[in-house]
């Protein structure tokens, strides 16, 4: 079903348009379509991102062709291995210092502005201080904070030092934490006294001294006031009794006039660490390069997404999650970011609708999970809000289903591009995403980005069309991450992407590639159900399941039963339904008429609430793991973990 396509104008005016006419004078060829770019992005790469480098005037060294170093093993390759940049510089030095770079809002609707100015002031004060203290090139700096402003400084000054940063969020438990930084041993640690959400105050004092003692490898603490300022010096001063601690503001105070030279790094110099979600054991530590992230994100952004310096950019993250990385990497197209710390739900399913109207927000980014909630609250924005600005709705963090695409449309606004994306963590970026050029189908992901060999495979590793099958990448591309901290013959790295089909990545998403040049994802491979040998993406049972009334959240898990597996569906129902005989059929009809009679699953049980990790996303794998009495080795990745208890040991499981 179409549900919107761009306008001429809108065509006209794209970057992604001029792009390709800037692209068709360098190739000397006339009229360069979407589908030749594409092409010319995959077939040749080394000329392709050569070109990104140059159309974007990246500050730095791009040095001599050849600017690829093949290898006949996909994840050696490096790109532009003569290169010199500096990330942070290319935020920092080439854009109006008296143009707004971060606004940060809270749950108090109050409000806090950092020009680029600003910004370069804050970082270069903290890249100082680190170079006073004898922080060497790629020592790793970890950050417990909230998303303020604070956060993108202390990133911004380790790229700008050549230092490895990690961040989390601060409502990560103790042993998440531990679990996730003692393994990167890192020297600095920059945390917070405490966070709010939902209008409640969380003390992390104690937490947060926990954690230093649990990090011997920490030679200084920053502690960055978050809420409460006496707070923040009582956590200075517990601090400084086990190692050296400083107040951020002081160091800002102390060292904003002492004079900085970004120093040119190796393109692929790590830039930061992410963690994978810990739901499946010890999370991987995942390292990102400094110059493949920027060019990746250029693309992303600039070319995908359509931002630029008129721009402002708001997705709603938390730090522990991706997508903050990919929003603050948009401050190179001098685009404004907004930064909200709290609840989405705060004050009503408006919250985050009052502040893209306060800040004219032209892209709004959030997750599929949220714009269900909108749908179920009955929310109409397109109603309450002007939204003028508005022109982009970005979603990605699990499938988007055909209710909440249309939910968009009808009750958000009509005119404006829903770019759903998917990709990972994996990549700190996307395999598919939007396309400001192309129609906007129902369920529909827009394409392959730019640089991306992405297909489907089936499982003899085939290229197939309008059948499911797994979703790969068969040519290198830019943020493949650099190796796995800690992985020194790359045995989990090859094992996490390219030991189910040789030399190619596999994301692990089940998915359909369609006529159109569009993607369908039905979700985890490892979550696919298998009944009868049948693959069934829980996708499917989700996009039915969950537009009914009277069910609030679902999660589908086959349990090994008999010889075979069978379909469970655990429903939370909504305030007022109990889960009875009549509902249970209901439901089971539903899936029957809308998906198919294999979807229909041998079980529904009604729970209290459902696992999911601190990110926001359904845990299938623990649900799983938890109904066949398997250890769960990492429950601190789950945001709640008490609820994991209410699946094991089930009566209801063992008829």
């Amino acid at each position: 079903m179409l549900l919107w396509k761009p306008s001429a104008a809108q065509m006209n005016k794209s970057h992604l348009t001029h792009f390709m006419r800037w692209i068709s004078h360098k190739l000397q060829r006339h009229n360069v379509t979407y589908d030749d770019l594409y092409d010319f992005s995959i077939c040749e790469p080394e000329l392709f991102w050569s070109y990104i480098w140059d159309y974007f005037n990246i500050v730095g060294y791009k040095g001599p062709a050849p600017y690829m170093d093949y290898s006949d093993v996909m994840y050696k390759t490096l790109f532009f291995p003569k290169a010199k940049l500096n990330y942070a510089e290319n935020i920092l030095t080439t854009k109006r210092a008296d143009a707004i770079a971060i606004i940060e809002k809270n749950e108090k609707n109050e409000r806090v502005t950092l020009t680029f100015g600003e910004l370069r002031e804050h970082v270069e004060s903290i890249a100082c201080f680190f170079d006073r203290q004898g922080i060497t090139k790629r020592a790793r700096i970890c950050a417990v904070l909230p998303n303020i402003s604070e956060a993108v400084t202390s990133f911004l000054a380790c790229a700008a030092q050549g230092n490895i940063f990690s961040s989390s969020s601060p409502d990560f438990g103790f042993q998440a934490l531990k679990n996730r930084f003692s393994q990167i041993k890192p020297e600095i640690l920059i945390c917070c006294e405490a966070y709010s959400y939902n209008g409640k105050l969380f003390d992390i004092r104690q937490r947060m001294v926990d954690l230093l003692q649990a990090l011997p490898t920490v030679k200084k603490v920053i502690v960055v006031t978050s809420l409460d300022q006496s707070m923040a010096h009582d956590l200075h001063q517990q601090m400084a009794a086990i190692k050296p601690s400083h107040l951020y503001q002081d160091i800002v105070s102390d060292y904003h006039k002492e004079p900085y030279v970004y120093k040119k790094h190796p393109f692929n110099t790590p830039l930061y660490i992410l963690f994978s979600s810990g739901t499946t054991g010890v999370p991987k530590c995942i390292v990102h390069g400094q110059g493949g992230i920027m060019l990746k994100h250029l693309v992303e952004h600039a070319l995908h997404t359509n931002l630029d310096e008129t721009d402002c950019l708001f997705y709603f993250t938390t730090t522990g999650w991706m997508m903050w990385n990919w929003l603050v990497g948009a401050l190179v197209n001098a685009t404004q970011i907004v930064l909200y710390d709290g609840s989405p739900t705060h004050n009503g399913p408006n919250t985050l609708f009052d502040i893209i109207d306060a800040e004219n927000v032209s892209v709004f980014g959030t997750s599929a999970k949220y714009i269900d909630y909108l749908r179920k609250s009955q929310a109409k924005p397109i109603n309450t809000h002007e939204l003028y600005n508005l022109k982009t709705i970005l979603s990605t963090g699990s499938v988007l289903s055909n209710q909440g695409f249309r939910y968009v449309y009808e009750n958000i606004k009509k005119d404006v591009l829903l770019s759903s994306i998917s990709g990972g963590t994996d990549i700190c970026g996307c395999f598919v995403a939007g396309n400001p050029l192309r129609p906007v189908y129902s369920g529909e992901i827009q394409g392959a980005v730019l640089g991306m060999s992405t297909k489907v495979f089936d499982p003899q590793g085939q290229v197939i069309e309008n059948k499911k099958g797994e979703l790969i990448c068969d040519k290198a591309f830019p943020t493949m991450p650099l190796y796995f901290w800690g992985d020194k013959d790359d045995t989990h790295y090859h094992k996490a992407y390219f030991s189910y089909f040789e030399n190619v990545w596999c994301q692990g998403d089940y998915a359909l590639q369609t006529q159109q040049g569009g993607f369908i994802i039905y979700g985890r491979s490892d979550a696919t159900l298998n009944p009868g040998g049948v693959r069934i993406g829980t996708a499917e049972i989700y996009a039915v399941v969950e537009n009914l009334t009277y069910v609030k959240e679902a999660v589908a898990v086959g349990q090994e039963w008999q010889d075979d597996t069978r379909v469970v569906l655990f429903v939370v129902m909504q305030e007022g339904y109990q889960l009875d005989i009549y509902y249970q059929n209901q439901i089971k009809q539903h899936i029957k008429e809308l998906a198919s009679p294999r979807h229909v699953p041998s079980l529904i049980i009604c729970v209290d609430d459902i696992p999911r990790t601190r990110s926001g996303k359904i845990s299938e794998t623990v649900v799983r793991d938890a109904i066949h009495n398997r250890t769960i080795n990492n429950l601190d990745a789950i945001a709640n973990p008490e609820i994991v208890k209410q699946f094991q040991n089930m009566d209801a499981l063992k008829n």
